[in-house]
């Protein structure tokens, strides 16, 4: 029989899939406000915010459709995938906070890939055993 995967894993899926879509409907619906608020000193097209919008709600649909899987093997490579995305994304942030001196809530997307990142690894460990 194969690996199925554990609660924990459908829980983080959805975990991920809420907050990407909370996100992603703020990017898409309210970029510019959202700029605005986070005090963003860069210059922006609206698109590419909402763009940013779209990516996230993307992501949380594989989020979504990973939960409903029954088997590891199919979602394996999406885990993998989604570590390296939140690693990269957590490194690059961080480089970015100190070359232009991000505003201080830039801490919350460092902080919200690095939790995801750990939340991953975790779920890989926890799989393959």
């Amino acid at each position: 029989m194969p690996e199925e995967i554990l609660k924990f894993t459908k829980i983080i899926f959805v975990f991920q899939a809420i907050t990407g879509i909370a996100f992603g409907l703020t990017f898409l619906l309210f970029g510019e406000q959202f700029l605005i608020m986070e005090s963003w000193p860069f210059n922006y097209e609206p698109v590419f915010i909402r763009l940013l919008g779209i990516d996230f709600i993307g992501i949380a649909v594989l989020m979504l459709l990973s939960s409903r899987e029954k088997e590891w093997a199919k979602v394996k490579n999406v885990v993998i995938m989604v570590i390296f995305w939140t690693i990269f994304n957590s490194i690059v942030f961080t480089i970015l906070h100190f070359v232009y001196n991000l505003p201080l809530i830039n801490w919350t997307n460092i902080g919200s890939y690095m939790i995801f990142a750990v939340l991953y690894i975790i779920v890989f460990i926890k799989q393959q055993k």
